[in-house]
């Protein structure tokens, strides 16, 4: 059989990423369209290109290999969310405009719809009581959110559009708070609507980051 150069090409780039991240990859792919409990490891296996021996050396089985691709989606989709409030704070020159961009983004996170990924963060943070790797995995990928966030609020602090009353790790670290909360409202019977729950959030942001007063009040 005679192989092809684009499938040389395919196989060489295919093997310069590691076996780990293509498991995760091929299992995120894949995970939007089945549970947890029907996910076909041997498709998995061939999108991946790996074996039940990288499978097991990887991960230690499938149940840590679809913890680590709900770490991945739940990181990817607080990175975006991150972004998104970086976009705002830089449409935003006014402490008003900063208050009406965030409110629409908080609309935006705190949607019914993103549920799931809530739900899949408590997953991930529960398995780590049992695999301290996923509990190491997991830290360090909130750090470098809550650093991202961080930063974003103290450029805002910096560009003069209002002042926080706490560090902005703090108010980063605090802020993100909220989506657990939400998690425990949405496993109840009697749930908050999303109106209150951004009122709540609105309200919360407002006492953390307080407009800059007049020059002429600092005096």
């Amino acid at each position: 059989m005679t192989i092809s150069r684009d499938d040389q090409q395919a196989s060489t780039e295919t093997s310069a990423v590691p076996v780990a991240t293509r498991l995760v990859r091929a299992a995120v792919a894949l995970i939007g369209s089945y549970s947890a409990r029907t996910l076909p490891v041997i498709e998995v296996l061939e999108q991946a290109n790996a074996s039940y021996a990288d499978l097991f050396t990887e991960f230690g089985g499938i149940d840590g290999l679809i913890e680590s691709a709900y770490l991945s989606q739940v990181s990817s989709r607080s990175r975006e969310s991150i972004e998104l409030a970086a976009a705002a704070l830089e449409a935003s020159s006014t402490y008003d405009e900063v208050l009406q961009h965030l409110g629409r983004l908080t609309v935006f996170v705190q949607d019914p719809k993103f549920k799931r990924n809530r739900v899949m963060r408590a997953v991930v943070i529960g398995s780590t009581l049992h695999r301290p790797e996923l509990a190491e995995a997991l830290a360090e990928a909130q750090n470098a959110l809550t650093n991202r966030f961080a930063e974003v609020i103290a450029d805002g602090e910096r560009r003069g559009l209002y002042r926080c009353l706490a560090s902005p790790r703090s108010i980063a670290s605090f802020v993100q708070a909220f989506t657990a909360g939400q998690i425990l409202d949405e496993i109840d019977y009697v749930q908050t609507p999303v109106d209150e729950w951004v009122l709540m959030v609105d309200s919360t942001v407002r006492r953390l980051l307080i407009p800059v007063p007049p020059e002429s009040e600092q005096r």
